[in-house]
């Protein structure tokens, strides 16, 4: 089976009171990485990402900063027969569209998302 990664950029820019949200669509597969570019906006910036439709949590991080990061978001593994948690971790699936929030960055500030995916 022949795999690839194919990656989606988002521009952020907030509004006047510090916010942005947007849905964006990503192909179908594993997340493997988020990159955050900071770009101007400011230290107290919350990062919110949820798969629209199951509601799952890609990421939730607070007071993030100015730098730069790169995420690898993972969830806890199940048994498939009981479906107790392990201890063990796991890439997530995405679905389709994903909802984009930040909160707290800062009047008319700008940076960048980019969503890595494995098809």
């Amino acid at each position: 089976m022949n795999t690839r990664i194919e990656t989606v950029e988002e521009t952020i820019t907030t509004n006047a009171s510090g916010a942005f949200s947007k849905e964006v669509n990503v192909p179908k597969g594993l997340l493997l990485e988020i990159l955050y570019t900071a770009g101007t906006l400011e230290t107290g910036t919350d990062i919110t990402i949820t798969e629209k439709k199951t509601g799952k949590t890609i990421l939730a991080d607070t007071d993030v900063g100015t730098s730069n990061l790169v995420y690898a978001p993972r969830q806890l593994e199940h048994l498939n027969t009981t479906g107790a948690a392990l201890t063990t971790h796991d890439k997530m699936t995405v679905c389709g569209p994903l909802i984009l929030t930040i909160a707290q960055g800062g009047n008319a500030t700008s940076g960048k998302i980019e969503f890595r995916v494995q098809v």
